[in-house]
């Protein structure tokens, strides 16, 4: 199967080429002509080019790649171009060549004046949400997690320093932590060089809460790092991304940093919990060179009433950009050496607390990244090729010291070898010092090549390619003194992460943009293409070895109507999407650490420590999941993009399911060890440590769980999502827009799992485990629209929005959940099936828990109103406030039985920016 597959894609591959080599015309001049931004160099999507022959009138769109073709016998015409929010352009082109022409317009200064304010949705071929500088600005952001509130139904919420800040795309409850593999599939891609955590191993694994809330293990991106200043557009891709973007489960997520010639701004932003301060400069070195550099410091405060908590991040980036015109094509390459640092500390007030306790957190990155691209002249053919390297290398630190009491005397977990040996117990009080040291190293390469063909009057744009990911940590792991552990019930051991394998992914893929002209006024764009993608460098034992994943993706955005309607022409488009997205396992959940089980065979505790004598027996268990498989992801959407004029109204139905999300899951495990008797012991005539030789023993077997990572998660999305935007309206100078969505989550557990029902009969441990086919179906729905009044005041330099933001559902259903088990296993490790029989036993029926009951629970709708504005004074000053929750409507409520009351306060803060 596997080979007619890719017999099938070389095939493919081969008839592009064809069709690139074969695509001729006699008589005519095909045209190439690739319009973009004078100023960031987009490509601009669904501009306008009229030209005439004789009295008629014909014209064309440029594609979602900004390109447009013209066909027409050789000999010189004039192009009229115009764009929304630019300036109109006649040029004359001379059709005798096969060269590209590239045209840039220049933005209308005064449409310019009538900035947007919030994200706007994309034209392209999926459902996407496009942020600017000038939405930005007008949001004061102080990381990315802010720009999530632009989104259809997104909210704006208080920064939670505290907390690493994950990414929830499409979900109704974001703050779950049973869909972390959510966050670990949405790719932040940063000037075309994705942004990875896979080889992240900071974790403490002892329950320790500090350490817990700012794991980010095997999560995805801390969007508390991502400085926003920097950055020219953001692109948030919700629908189906093209095949170009790999290692992806749910989204994509676009950054472009800024590259062109600037002035020297300063920002400086204070609100209640943090302050900001930014500089940055876009250097022009010659005509063909910028350089950019800028510098960002965030102090906050988790609670601005505590000092002894925050959170501190400091990025600073140089940037070269460069473009060289050579004979046969454009040359550009782009250059970056970026540092960011982020500090995460919490510590006690001595005068509160006695202990000891502190935690400190620090990573500092590194990386280089380079890209070069060559663009040729042709019309056909090869169009472009781009090569883009990139190395970060990251440098983390935990270091916590903890005091620890113990109430009972404890053994000192230090054993790395199996079997029974002499142990020793730990003081009652000690101070624990820990650092854990990692050192993850990313390496990214990238080889893309852009063709174009015209094959039966079919428009194609072909893009091949391939890409290698080399994840690796390099640190020392866990450093701690043996003797004193941060904790008596330690299952793990020191370990260096740099005896840990890497892990390597290979991927190719191959797609097709095609335009289909079905009439002067109709065009359908078709996007489609296959990615493969495999882990390599694994050992044979893993399932994952060299197995490639398939994932086929494929867009279509078709016109329905395209005609004059009064003053303006109305657009009506409809799109559909579907696709697979994969992503592979991090290097924590391909190589978990081992667990070691300590089982006290003989203990005996004397006032004298001289006669004390402790022997336990330690188990120790690979944790390795060889049958772990990647997290696939089926999506589906339906939208359409109706205009007329400046009235624009966009909408996407979509479904996704996850089958095989990352989960914990488990096996059992029976452990034989001796059970000695000191009952026998004089306490008060013993002169030397007992001697097991000498004491009575019987010999014992007790029960355990192993955990590991599977692939139980069971995870499905439905919802609408919605924007509707109109022009200014000149009287009030003020744009309405209004955006939504409602979200349906189920999160759900395919794979039973073993528990013990922890149930104590005659001093002794209930001799068997259940297996419990608990699916923890949870059901989450939530509608939530925003209203913003955006005005704009040119002769005051004033701009202000006004936004209504509704809640109009938040219901969450819990299904019950069995408590009888489906199966179980005894001392004798054999596994029998759990019959009525079996709940008439007096030991078995103990087996039974308590069932969970179904649980509804429904706020009522809340509407908050949030306040911005910006004021220029001339070009040098700007200053900026926000007001969030300035009025607040949130009625009680109640649940399961106790009614529930809600208080909101208002969120406030202001910055000033200077430019030179």
């Amino acid at each position: 199967m596997k080979s007619n597959i890719i017999i099938t894609l070389f095939s493919l591959i081969g008839l592009c080429f064809y069709e690139v080599a074969t695509a001729t015309n006699a008589n005519r001049i095909r045209q190439r002509i690739d319009l973009i931004d004078s100023e960031t160099k987009e490509p601009l999507v669904g501009a306008s080019i009229l030209y005439k022959i004789g009295e008629q009138t014909k014209g064309t769109l440029t594609d979602v790649r900004g390109i447009a073709y013209i066909e027409e016998l050789p000999g010189e015409y004039q192009l009229t171009i115009s764009y929304i929010g630019y300036i109109s352009q006649t040029v004359s082109v001379m059709l005798d060549n096969k060269k590209s022409l590239t045209i840039q317009l220049n933005p209308d200064n005064k449409v310019l004046e009538e900035v947007i304010v919030t994200a706007s949705e994309s034209k392209g071929m999926t459902s996407s949400s496009k942020i600017d500088t000038q939405a930005m600005a007008h949001l004061q952001p102080s990381s990315f997690t802010d720009l999530l509130s632009l989104l259809p139904g997104g909210k704006a919420i208080d920064p939670q320093m505290g907390n690493v800040n994950l990414i929830r795309i499409r979900e109704a409850n974001k703050t779950s932590s049973f869909s972390d593999f959510s966050s670990l599939g949405t790719s932040f891609v940063v000037d075309d060089i994705p942004l990875s955590g896979d080889a992240n191993l900071q974790t403490i694994g002892t329950g320790l809460q500090t350490n817990e809330k700012r794991d980010i293990t095997s999560k995805g991106i801390d969007m508390r790092t991502l400085s926003t200043d920097n950055i020219e557009s953001v692109e948030i891709i919700r629908g189906i991304p093209s095949v170009k973007y790999g290692d992806v489960s749910t989204g994509v997520v676009k950054i472009k940093r800024k590259s062109e010639a600037s002035p020297l701004r300063f920002r400086f932003k204070a609100d209640q919990y943090s302050k900001l301060f930014y500089m940055g400069k876009g250097i022009d070195m010659n005509d063909h060179s910028v350089l950019n550099l800028d510098l960002d410091y965030f102090d906050s405060k988790i609670d601005p009433r505590n000092s002894m908590e925050n959170f501190k991040r400091i990025t600073s980036s140089l940037r070269f950009t460069s473009r060289y015109a050579l004979a046969q094509g454009l040359l550009k390459w782009n250059s970056s050496f970026d540092f960011s640092g982020t500090f995460d500390e919490e510590k006690k007030d001595p005068e509160v607390d006695l202990t000891k306790d502190r935690y400190k957190s620090s990573v500092r990155r590194l990386s280089l990244n380079n890209q070069l691209k060559f663009t040729t002249y042709y019309t056909q053919g090869l169009q472009s090729i781009s090569f883009s390297p990139s190395l970060s290398a990251q440098f983390d630190k935990i270091k916590q010291t903890k005091e620890v009491f113990l109430n009972v005397p404890s053994a000192i977990p230090n054993s790395k070898e199996e079997g029974p040996h002499d142990a020793y117990y730990l003081p009652n009080h000690y101070v624990s010092q820990l650092e854990i040291d990692g050192k993850p190293l990313y390496g990214y390469i990238q080889l893309n090549s852009e063709w174009a063909a015209d094959f039966k009057g079919v428009k194609q744009d072909i893009s091949v390619g391939a890409d290698y990911r080399y994840n690796k940590n390099k640190g020392k792991g866990s450093i701690y003194d043996t003797q004193r552990p941060p904790s008596p019930l330690m299952t793990t051991r020191p370990r260096a992460y740099k005896d840990i394998p890497a892990s390597q992914v290979l991927s190719a893929y191959l797609e097709d943009n095609l335009s289909i002209s079905l009439s002067e006024k109709h065009q359908l764009d078709i996007q489609a293409g296959v990615r493969a993608i495999a882990l390599t460098g694994l050992n044979n034992q893993y399932d994952l070895q060299n197995k490639i994943h398939w994932d086929p993706r494929i867009n279509l955005l078709g016109d329905i109507l395209n005609l004059p309607l009064g003053k303006h022409q109305f657009n009506w488009k409809i799109g559909l999407g579907w696709g697979i997205l994969t992503k592979l396992p991090t290097i924590a959940q391909l190589y978990p650490d081992k667990l070691y089980l300590d089982l006290p065979e003989l203990n005996y505790y004397h006032n004298n420590s001289d006669y004390r004598r402790l022997i336990l027996n330690t188990h120790i268990y690979d944790r390795e999941n060889y049958h772990l498989k990647a997290n696939r992801n089926a999506k589906w959407e339906i939208r359409t993009d109706i205009s007329w004029g400046n009235y624009r109204l966009s909408a996407t139905y979509f479904r996704e399911k996850t089958t095989t999300g990352f989960r914990g899951i488990n096996t059992y495990a029976i452990m034989d060890y001796r059970k000695y008797d000191t009952s026998g012991i004089d306490n008060s005539h013993i002169t030397a440590k007992p001697n097991p030789a000498d004491l009575p023993y019987t010999e014992e077997k007790e029960m355990t769980t192993i955990g590991s990572t599977g692939n139980g998660a069971r995870l499905d999305k439905e919802g609408i999502e919605f924007q509707l935007s109109t022009p200014r309206f000149k009287t009030i100078n003020t744009r309405v827009t209004l955006n939504g969505a409602w979200y349906k989550t189920s999160y759900n557990n395919s794979t039973p799992l073993w528990y013990d029902a922890q149930v104590i009969i005659d001093n002794k441990a209930l001799p068997y485990l259940g297996y419990y086919d608990w699916n923890e179906k949870r059901e989450y729905q939530e509608l939530s629209t925003n209203l913003m009044l955006d005005t704009q005041i040119p002769s005051l330099g004033l701009t202000f929005s006004t936004t209504l933001q509704s809640t109009w559902l938040d219901k969450s259903l819990f299904y019950p959940r069995s408590g009888t088990p489906k199966s179980y296993v005894g001392i004798d490790g054999i596994v029998h099936p759990y019959t009525e029989e079996s709940a008439q036993d007096p030991y078995l029926k103990q087996l039974e828990l308590r069932e969970n009951q179904t649980s509804r629970n429904r706020m009522k709708h809340e509407s908050i109103i949030n306040l911005k504005a910006n004021k220029s004074f001339g070009k040098t000053v700007d200053i900026a406030l926000f007001v969030n929750r300035i009025l607040s409507y949130t009625p009680s409520y109640n649940i399961n039985g106790a009614k529930v009351y809600r208080t909101l306060y208002p969120y406030f803060g202001m910055e000033l920016n200077l430019k030179f």
